[in-house]
């Protein structure tokens, strides 16, 4: 499940293959480039919410079309499997696309 993959997992996969796509488009193949933590920070209601707020984003580079929109795609790697993110692209260069993916957990109650 989504919410168990964790940056440390995504860090050991920079600059491996994933497979995107959705229900109305074929897969393109998109390589993992860069894999950002953030700091943990106390959630705004800590009463509500105990511990920290876990963030990190995931930069993939893809090819220059087709240009996937924003939305979520279902991403496919031989070790981690099948699994959604909500992704946006953010650049064009060289004939590529790049799109991000962020995570932000509140800690569970």
């Amino acid at each position: 499940p989504l919410d168990q993959l964790k940056f440390e997992q995504f860090n050991a996969l920079l600059h491996t293959k994933f497979r995107v796509g959705s229900e109305d488009s074929s897969p393109v193949e998109m390589e993992l480039i860069q894999a950002t933590p953030y700091p943990r920070a106390k959630p705004p209601m800590a009463s509500t919410f105990p511990g920290e707020i876990y963030q990190f984003s995931l930069v993939f580079a893809g090819p220059a079309t087709p240009l996937l929109p924003q939305m979520i795609y279902r991403f496919a790697h031989d070790q981690l499997g099948v699994f959604e993110l909500f992704i946006v692209p953010i650049r064009q260069d060289q004939g590529q696309l790049y799109y991000e993916a962020v995570f932000n957990r509140l800690p569970r109650a």
